[in-house]
């Protein structure tokens, strides 16, 4: 199944997970802009079922993010 999520178009440079389960990823793109991806996944299927994203604010272009807990 496709899954998708509304945003304008943009490269996205650089990605790192947040969470050690892979349900929340931090993404940055070529304008200096932060997102969090989240991934609905099913505990029973283990399949994603929804995806949300939000940008965070803006920031210098990144090459690598680091997600500090």
């Amino acid at each position: 199944v496709f899954k998708s999520v509304n945003m304008k178009p943009t490269m996205i440079r650089c990605w790192n997970p947040i969470d050690k389960d892979g349900s929340r990823y931090l993404l940055g793109d070529h304008q200096g802009q932060l997102w969090v991806l989240a991934l609905a996944i099913d505990a029973g299927t283990k399949k994603v079922s929804d995806l949300k994203i939000e940008l965070l604010g803006e920031t210098s272009i990144p090459s690598s993010l680091n997600y500090l807990d």
